[in-house]
Protein backbone atom coordinates (compact mmCIF):
# COMPACT_ATOMS: atom_id res chain seq x y z
CA UNK A 1 0.00 0.00 0.00
CA UNK A 2 1.37 3.41 -0.96
CA UNK A 3 1.05 5.94 1.89
CA UNK A 4 -0.71 9.24 1.32
CA UNK A 5 1.18 12.49 1.15
CA UNK A 6 1.56 14.06 4.62
CA UNK A 7 -1.42 16.20 5.60
CA UNK A 8 -2.40 18.51 8.43
CA UNK A 9 -4.19 17.22 11.52
CA UNK A 10 -7.72 18.07 10.41
CA UNK A 11 -7.25 16.06 7.16
CA UNK A 12 -5.70 13.02 8.83
CA UNK A 13 -8.73 10.69 8.62
CA UNK A 14 -8.43 10.65 4.84
CA UNK A 15 -5.06 8.86 5.10
CA UNK A 16 -6.55 5.84 6.90
CA UNK A 17 -6.63 2.65 4.82
CA UNK A 18 -10.35 2.02 5.35
CA UNK A 19 -11.58 5.59 5.30
CA UNK A 20 -14.96 6.18 3.71
CA UNK A 21 -16.72 9.54 3.50
CA UNK A 22 -19.64 8.40 5.68
CA UNK A 23 -17.61 6.94 8.54
CA UNK A 24 -16.92 10.22 10.41
CA UNK A 25 -20.65 11.08 10.37
CA UNK A 26 -21.64 7.65 11.66
CA UNK A 27 -18.88 7.85 14.30
CA UNK A 28 -20.36 11.10 15.63
CA UNK A 29 -23.86 9.59 15.87
CA UNK A 30 -22.62 6.34 17.40
CA UNK A 31 -20.43 8.31 19.80
CA UNK A 32 -23.47 10.23 21.03
CA UNK A 33 -25.28 6.95 21.69
CA UNK A 34 -22.32 5.52 23.60
CA UNK A 35 -22.03 8.73 25.60
CA UNK A 36 -25.72 8.70 26.58
CA UNK A 37 -25.49 5.06 27.71
CA UNK A 38 -22.33 5.72 29.73
CA UNK A 39 -23.86 8.87 31.22
CA UNK A 40 -26.95 7.02 32.43
CA UNK A 41 -24.79 4.30 33.99
CA UNK A 42 -22.61 6.90 35.71
CA UNK A 43 -25.67 8.79 36.99
CA UNK A 44 -27.02 5.61 38.59
CA UNK A 45 -23.68 5.00 40.32
CA UNK A 46 -23.51 8.56 41.64
CA UNK A 47 -27.10 8.45 42.84
CA UNK A 48 -26.34 5.30 44.83
CA UNK A 49 -23.20 6.92 46.27
CA UNK A 50 -25.16 10.06 47.10
CA UNK A 51 -27.80 8.03 48.94
CA UNK A 52 -25.11 6.19 50.92
CA UNK A 53 -23.29 9.42 51.87
CA UNK A 54 -26.51 11.27 52.65
CA UNK A 55 -26.03 13.86 49.91
CA UNK A 56 -29.21 12.56 48.28
CA UNK A 57 -32.10 12.26 50.72
CA UNK A 58 -34.77 9.64 50.20
CA UNK A 59 -36.88 10.32 53.29
CA UNK A 60 -39.43 12.28 51.24
CA UNK A 61 -40.21 12.59 47.55
CA UNK A 62 -39.66 16.35 47.70
CA UNK A 63 -36.17 15.90 49.16
CA UNK A 64 -35.33 13.25 46.56
CA UNK A 65 -36.47 15.47 43.67
CA UNK A 66 -34.56 18.46 45.02
CA UNK A 67 -31.31 16.55 45.55
CA UNK A 68 -31.51 14.79 42.19
CA UNK A 69 -31.98 18.19 40.56
CA UNK A 70 -28.77 19.37 42.21
CA UNK A 71 -26.78 16.81 40.20
CA UNK A 72 -27.05 19.21 37.28
CA UNK A 73 -25.37 21.97 39.30
CA UNK A 74 -21.58 22.34 39.26
CA UNK A 75 -20.77 23.09 42.90
CA UNK A 76 -16.99 22.97 43.24
CA UNK A 77 -17.24 22.75 47.05
CA UNK A 78 -19.37 19.60 46.99
CA UNK A 79 -17.30 16.42 46.48
CA UNK A 80 -20.26 14.57 45.00
CA UNK A 81 -21.35 17.32 42.62
CA UNK A 82 -17.91 18.29 41.33
CA UNK A 83 -16.96 14.62 40.83
CA UNK A 84 -20.22 13.97 38.98
CA UNK A 85 -19.73 17.02 36.74
CA UNK A 86 -16.16 16.06 35.82
CA UNK A 87 -16.87 12.37 35.28
CA UNK A 88 -19.94 13.17 33.18
CA UNK A 89 -17.77 15.08 30.72
CA UNK A 90 -14.80 12.71 30.91
CA UNK A 91 -17.04 9.90 29.65
CA UNK A 92 -16.72 11.44 26.19
CA UNK A 93 -13.22 9.94 26.09
CA UNK A 94 -14.32 6.28 25.96
CA UNK A 95 -17.32 7.25 23.82
CA UNK A 96 -15.03 8.63 21.08
CA UNK A 97 -12.75 5.60 21.28
CA UNK A 98 -15.64 3.13 21.06
CA UNK A 99 -17.29 5.04 18.22
CA UNK A 100 -14.13 5.04 16.12
CA UNK A 101 -13.60 1.32 16.73
CA UNK A 102 -17.23 0.59 15.84
CA UNK A 103 -17.16 2.31 12.45
CA UNK A 104 -13.65 1.16 11.59
CA UNK A 105 -11.74 4.46 11.81
CA UNK A 106 -8.51 2.70 12.69
CA UNK A 107 -5.99 3.08 14.07
CA UNK A 108 -7.86 5.19 16.61
CA UNK A 109 -4.53 6.81 17.50
CA UNK A 110 -5.25 9.09 14.53
CA UNK A 111 -7.14 11.24 17.03
CA UNK A 112 -3.96 12.08 19.02
CA UNK A 113 -1.68 13.78 16.52
CA UNK A 114 -0.09 13.57 13.09
CA UNK A 115 2.38 11.17 14.69
CA UNK A 116 -0.49 8.79 15.55
CA UNK A 117 0.43 8.94 19.23
CA UNK A 118 0.32 11.28 22.19
CA UNK A 119 3.56 13.24 22.13
CA UNK A 120 4.07 13.33 25.88
CA UNK A 121 7.28 15.36 25.79
CA UNK A 122 5.52 18.07 23.78
CA UNK A 123 2.58 18.03 26.18
CA UNK A 124 4.90 18.52 29.16
CA UNK A 125 6.67 21.38 27.38
CA UNK A 126 3.26 22.94 26.65
CA UNK A 127 2.38 23.08 30.35
CA UNK A 128 4.88 25.90 30.97
CA UNK A 129 3.41 28.38 28.47
CA UNK A 130 -0.10 27.37 29.55
CA UNK A 131 0.64 28.17 33.20
CA UNK A 132 2.26 31.51 32.36
CA UNK A 133 -0.56 32.57 30.04
CA UNK A 134 -3.11 31.59 32.71
CA UNK A 135 -1.20 33.60 35.33
CA UNK A 136 -1.26 36.61 32.99
CA UNK A 137 -4.99 36.16 32.44
CA UNK A 138 -5.77 35.88 36.15
CA UNK A 139 -3.46 38.77 37.01
CA UNK A 140 -5.08 41.04 34.44
CA UNK A 141 -8.53 40.09 35.72
CA UNK A 142 -7.47 40.79 39.30
CA UNK A 143 -6.06 44.23 38.44
CA UNK A 144 -9.05 45.29 36.36
CA UNK A 145 -11.48 43.98 38.97
CA UNK A 146 -9.55 45.81 41.70
CA UNK A 147 -9.75 49.09 39.80
CA UNK A 148 -13.52 48.59 39.76
CA UNK A 149 -13.56 47.86 43.49
CA UNK A 150 -14.16 44.12 43.04
CA UNK A 151 -11.61 42.16 45.06
CA UNK A 152 -11.63 38.42 45.81
CA UNK A 153 -13.22 37.46 49.12
CA UNK A 154 -11.51 35.44 51.86
CA UNK A 155 -11.92 31.67 51.32
CA UNK A 156 -15.20 30.45 52.82
CA UNK A 157 -15.04 26.68 52.24
CA UNK A 158 -13.97 24.58 55.25
CA UNK A 159 -10.38 23.40 54.78
CA UNK A 160 -11.22 19.67 54.98
CA UNK A 161 -13.96 20.02 52.36
CA UNK A 162 -11.70 22.09 50.12
CA UNK A 163 -8.93 19.51 50.40
CA UNK A 164 -11.23 16.68 49.30
CA UNK A 165 -12.57 18.73 46.39
CA UNK A 166 -9.05 19.79 45.42
CA UNK A 167 -7.95 16.15 45.15
CA UNK A 168 -11.01 15.36 43.01
CA UNK A 169 -10.28 18.34 40.75
CA UNK A 170 -6.59 17.47 40.36
CA UNK A 171 -7.34 13.83 39.53
CA UNK A 172 -10.37 14.19 37.26
CA UNK A 173 -9.92 17.52 35.49
CA UNK A 174 -7.19 16.29 33.09
CA UNK A 175 -9.62 13.64 31.84
CA UNK A 176 -12.48 16.14 31.59
CA UNK A 177 -10.36 18.66 29.68
CA UNK A 178 -8.90 15.99 27.40
CA UNK A 179 -12.39 14.65 26.66
CA UNK A 180 -13.57 18.03 25.40
CA UNK A 181 -10.47 18.36 23.24
CA UNK A 182 -10.89 14.88 21.75
CA UNK A 183 -14.50 15.67 20.83
CA UNK A 184 -14.36 19.28 19.62
CA UNK A 185 -10.76 19.74 18.43
CA UNK A 186 -10.43 16.04 17.62
CA UNK A 187 -13.32 14.02 16.21
CA UNK A 188 -15.47 16.94 15.02
CA UNK A 189 -12.56 18.83 13.48
CA UNK A 190 -11.20 15.73 11.76
CA UNK A 191 -14.66 14.78 10.50
CA UNK A 192 -15.15 18.21 8.94
CA UNK A 193 -11.58 18.24 7.66
CA UNK A 194 -12.15 14.91 5.94
CA UNK A 195 -14.96 16.50 3.92
CA UNK A 196 -13.73 20.09 3.52
CA UNK A 197 -10.12 21.09 2.89
CA UNK A 198 -10.65 24.75 3.96
CA UNK A 199 -9.17 24.83 7.47
CA UNK A 200 -11.38 27.66 8.92
CA UNK A 201 -14.35 25.29 8.68
CA UNK A 202 -12.61 22.75 10.92
CA UNK A 203 -11.68 25.56 13.33
CA UNK A 204 -14.84 27.66 13.55
CA UNK A 205 -17.68 25.12 13.42
CA UNK A 206 -16.44 22.90 16.31
CA UNK A 207 -15.57 26.05 18.30
CA UNK A 208 -19.13 27.35 18.00
CA UNK A 209 -20.48 23.93 18.99
CA UNK A 210 -18.03 23.91 21.93
CA UNK A 211 -19.35 27.27 23.12
CA UNK A 212 -22.97 26.22 22.71
CA UNK A 213 -22.36 23.24 25.02
CA UNK A 214 -21.74 25.67 27.91
CA UNK A 215 -24.38 27.47 29.95
CA UNK A 216 -23.18 31.06 30.34
CA UNK A 217 -24.43 34.50 29.47
CA UNK A 218 -23.47 35.97 26.10
CA UNK A 219 -20.09 37.24 27.33
CA UNK A 220 -19.27 33.87 28.84
CA UNK A 221 -20.16 32.14 25.59
CA UNK A 222 -17.96 34.57 23.64
CA UNK A 223 -15.09 33.84 26.02
CA UNK A 224 -15.53 30.06 25.60
CA UNK A 225 -15.73 30.45 21.81
CA UNK A 226 -12.50 32.45 21.82
CA UNK A 227 -10.77 29.70 23.75
CA UNK A 228 -12.14 27.11 21.35
CA UNK A 229 -10.88 29.02 18.31
CA UNK A 230 -7.45 29.56 19.87
CA UNK A 231 -7.16 25.90 20.86
CA UNK A 232 -8.22 24.79 17.35
CA UNK A 233 -5.59 27.03 15.76
CA UNK A 234 -2.93 25.63 18.08
CA UNK A 235 -3.98 22.08 17.19
CA UNK A 236 -3.69 22.96 13.50
CA UNK A 237 -0.33 24.71 13.94
CA UNK A 238 1.20 21.96 16.11
CA UNK A 239 -0.32 18.88 14.47
CA UNK A 240 -2.00 17.43 17.54
CA UNK A 241 -4.12 17.88 20.64
CA UNK A 242 -1.33 17.93 23.25
CA UNK A 243 -0.85 21.69 23.67
CA UNK A 244 -4.61 22.31 23.73
CA UNK A 245 -5.08 19.59 26.36
CA UNK A 246 -2.33 21.16 28.46
CA UNK A 247 -3.89 24.64 28.33
CA UNK A 248 -7.41 23.33 28.90
CA UNK A 249 -6.28 21.28 31.90
CA UNK A 250 -4.30 24.08 33.54
CA UNK A 251 -7.13 26.57 32.98
CA UNK A 252 -9.86 24.30 34.37
CA UNK A 253 -7.86 23.14 37.39
CA UNK A 254 -7.20 26.75 38.39
CA UNK A 255 -10.82 27.75 37.76
CA UNK A 256 -12.30 24.89 39.77
CA UNK A 257 -9.87 25.34 42.68
CA UNK A 258 -10.62 29.05 42.91
CA UNK A 259 -14.34 28.34 42.67
CA UNK A 260 -14.11 25.64 45.36
CA UNK A 261 -12.39 28.05 47.76
CA UNK A 262 -15.31 30.48 47.73
CA UNK A 263 -13.22 33.55 46.86
CA UNK A 264 -15.76 34.51 44.19
CA UNK A 265 -18.55 34.68 46.77
CA UNK A 266 -20.05 31.41 45.53
CA UNK A 267 -18.83 27.90 44.88
CA UNK A 268 -21.37 27.27 42.13
CA UNK A 269 -20.43 27.70 38.47
CA UNK A 270 -23.03 30.31 37.58
CA UNK A 271 -24.25 31.40 34.15
CA UNK A 272 -23.58 35.08 34.83
CA UNK A 273 -20.00 36.15 34.11
CA UNK A 274 -17.94 39.31 34.49
CA UNK A 275 -19.25 40.83 31.27
CA UNK A 276 -16.98 42.01 28.45
CA UNK A 277 -13.90 42.07 30.70
CA UNK A 278 -13.29 38.33 30.36
CA UNK A 279 -13.37 38.17 26.54
CA UNK A 280 -11.30 41.37 26.30
CA UNK A 281 -8.52 39.85 28.38
CA UNK A 282 -8.81 36.54 26.55
CA UNK A 283 -8.29 38.15 23.16
CA UNK A 284 -4.88 39.37 24.30
CA UNK A 285 -3.74 36.34 26.31
CA UNK A 286 -4.99 33.72 23.85
CA UNK A 287 -3.37 35.56 20.95
CA UNK A 288 -0.08 35.49 22.86
CA UNK A 289 -0.56 31.77 23.53
CA UNK A 290 -1.26 30.95 19.87
CA UNK A 291 1.80 32.91 18.73
CA UNK A 292 3.98 31.37 21.44
CA UNK A 293 2.99 27.78 20.62
CA UNK A 294 3.30 28.40 16.87
CA UNK A 295 6.84 29.67 17.47
CA UNK A 296 7.77 26.98 19.98
CA UNK A 297 6.51 23.89 18.16
CA UNK A 298 9.02 23.83 15.26
CA UNK A 299 11.86 24.59 17.66
CA UNK A 300 10.83 21.60 19.75
CA UNK A 301 10.85 19.40 16.66
CA UNK A 302 7.05 19.01 16.61
CA UNK A 303 5.61 17.89 13.27
CA UNK A 304 2.63 19.72 11.75
CA UNK A 305 1.84 17.12 9.10
CA UNK A 306 1.76 13.35 8.94
CA UNK A 307 0.13 10.34 7.31
CA UNK A 308 -0.77 6.77 8.11
CA UNK A 309 1.98 4.29 7.25
CA UNK A 310 1.33 0.54 7.42
CA UNK A 311 3.60 -1.27 9.93
CA UNK A 312 5.52 -2.97 7.13
CA UNK A 313 6.45 0.45 5.70
CA UNK A 314 7.58 2.00 8.98
CA UNK A 315 11.32 2.15 9.70
CA UNK A 316 12.53 -0.55 12.06
CA UNK A 317 15.15 0.37 14.70
CA UNK A 318 18.48 -1.41 14.30
CA UNK A 319 18.59 -4.83 15.90
CA UNK A 320 14.81 -5.28 15.91
CA UNK A 321 12.60 -7.41 13.69
CA UNK A 322 9.50 -5.92 12.10
CA UNK A 323 6.21 -6.74 13.78
CA UNK A 324 3.76 -8.79 11.79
Amino acid sequence: MTPHEPVEYHRLLRTLPRYRWWKPLVAIVVGLVYYLVLSVAAAVVFIVVGIVTGDIRIDTLAHLQTDLGQLGVIDAASPLLIAFALVSIALMLPAVQLAMLTVGLRPTSVRHSVGFRLRWRWMLISLGPAALILALNLGAGLVIGGLQGEWPLPPSTPLATFAVCAVIVLVLTPFQAAAEEYVFRGLLAQALGAWVRFVPVAILVPSLLFASAHFYDIWGLVDVALFGIAAAIVVWRTGGLEAAIAMHTVNNIASFLLLASGVFGTTINEAETSGPIGPSISVVTLTLWVLWMSWLAPRAGVARVGTFAPPAMQPVPAGQQPRI
